[in-house]
């Protein structure tokens, strides 16, 4: 709804910055004009981008960051470590719902095919290999959204309503889902 409060997560990133790949700020920005955004990044990229100025950049680390209101919607377009750290170290348990206004959502993206890794991501294959089987509980290279929603659902039902799981189009190795906080 107009009025919304939503944080984009690593916003105007590297792919961002240079005008290459997927553009989540921008969709961001071009799709919700009503509402307040704010954007947070690590790095300086989001300087190359002079539409960074239409929201509210917050230049820190999200994991350090204490932020003091909640939101509507959080978008994680993270690289994989950062997202990898959301699952193993339950952020989506701990930080994530106290940002979070109940009912709200959070949208974040997962590896879905180990072979298809070739999106400028600098990653151990036998580690990726690792966190797929102890944290989505499989032994083959694709993953599945029934399998993605059947994990979510268990490990964080209490907490979160599995809203959707499902597989992009443009990137094919990625698998997205949407939660909801109950």
């Amino acid at each position: 709804p107009e009025n919304s409060k939503i944080l984009d997560m690593g916003a105007f990133g590297e792919c961002v910055a240079t005008q290459i790949g997927f553009n989540t700020s921008l969709y961001l920005l071009d799709s919700y004009k009503n509402c307040k955004i704010d954007g947070i990044n690590i790095s300086d990229s989001y300087l190359l981008n002079s539409r960074h100025k239409e929201m509210n950049m917050i230049k820190s680390d999200f994991f350090e960051y204490d932020f003091k209101q909640k939101y509507d919607l959080i978008i994680n377009d993270l690289y994989f470590e950062p997202n990898k750290r959301f699952l193993i170290d339950n952020y989506l348990l701990k930080k994530i719902p106290d940002m979070i206004k109940p009912g709200g959502f959070f949208v974040m993206w997962c590896h879905r095919d180990l072979s298809i890794c070739d999106y400028s991501i600098k990653m151990d294959e036998f580690e990726l290999s690792k966190f797929m089987m102890d944290f989505w509980q499989i032994d083959e290279p694709n993953l599945s959204t029934s399998s993605m929603k059947k994990v979510l659902t268990k490990k964080y039902g209490h907490v979160w309503e599995v809203v959707n799981c499902y597989r992009e189009i443009e990137r094919d190795f990625i698998n997205w889902f949407v939660l909801k906080l109950k």
